[in-house]
């Protein structure tokens, strides 16, 4: 019963993550692990580890989010050196996600900041 139930939440935790929910996939996984971690035997051991791998991806994906949302606050600021650097790093860790879905979003930011810098560098 309790493979079943890990099965049904990796499932669930893949949905969420194939759909760019981050934040709802690490709440599910954190329940998952503290509840993984009091089970036993091996089949404990390979879900607990298949979950921490979930976990660390749900946590990539929050850190990309946070990064596209710094570089669209440093736009907003008028510091468009920063929000290149934004948009670089949370198309790095977008990129090792597979998660193209915010790309619009980040070429749109990069344009944006490349137009700044031309503005003030007449």
């Amino acid at each position: 019963p309790g493979e079943r139930r890990f099965l049904v939440l990796h499932r669930y935790a893949e949905e969420l993550l194939g759909g760019g929910n981050y934040a709802a996939a690490q709440e599910e996984l954190a329940r998952a692990l503290e509840w993984l971690r009091k089970q036993e035997g091996t089949a404990a051991a390979e879900s607990l580890g298949l979950a921490e791998e979930l976990l660390a991806r749900s946590e990539d994906g929050m850190r990309g989010e946070r990064l596209a949302e710094g570089a669209r606050a440093a736009l907003e600021r008028g510091d468009y050196g920063e929000a290149l650097e934004f948009v670089e790093a949370a198309r790095t860790v977008y990129g090792r996600l597979g998660d193209a879905r915010q790309e619009p979003a980040l070429v749109a930011y990069q344009e944006r900041a490349q137009r700044g810098l031309q503005a003030t560098d007449r």
